[in-house]
């Protein structure tokens, strides 16, 4: 009878596990790529999708990537003729 018990806690505590990992959610501005067993299995947008544990992999891509580079400081007259540098940093949205 306690066997029984503790095997059917045990077994509920495994599907709780299976089913709590088998939900992701993706952020918006990411992509998911979605591996089985180590092959492209499919790709997903932003929202919830489902995997099958230990099998599944995720790997999350972000879309908004910004390419950016520092400028090397610039002198700069303001209107009472007093110098003052500047750094600038440039970022493009890829």
């Amino acid at each position: 009878m306690v066997a029984t018990l503790l095997f059917y806690v045990f077994l509920l505590l495994i599907l709780g596990v299976l089913a709590f990992k088998s939900f992701v959610t993706i952020k918006e501005g990411e992509y998911a790529v979605v591996y089985r067993l180590g092959k492209l299995d499919r790709w997903s947008g932003p929202g919830a999708i489902i995997i099958v544990p230990f099998i599944d992999r995720v790997v999350r891509v972000p879309l908004h990537l910004i390419l950016g580079w520092q400028t090397m400081p610039q002198e700069e007259l303001e209107k009472k003729v007093i110098a003052t540098a500047m750094k600038m940093e440039l970022k493009f949205p890829i």
